[in-house]
């Protein structure tokens, strides 16, 4: 029944997530333009790593999370 209620719940209710994963080549300009994502677009959260970076943004219509 949960499980029901909970579908239902993201179906109609819950704002819509999009991921977005960069890929490319080494220095071709992913994290660049991440940071100007970043400068742009009020992210919640921000992590970086050793190799890659992260970004997640949310709103009240939609979540945005990006993997460099």
């Amino acid at each position: 029944m949960f499980t029901l209620l909970s579908g239902l719940y993201n179906l109609y209710v819950a704002p819509p997530v999009f991921r977005i994963l960069m890929i490319g080549f080494e220095r071709s300009g992913k994290t660049a333009l991440l940071e100007c994502m970043k400068a742009k677009v009020a992210f919640d959260q921000t992590h970086l790593t050793d190799s890659r970076s992260m970004g997640r943004a949310r709103r009240t219509t939609a979540s945005l999370r990006l993997l460099d």
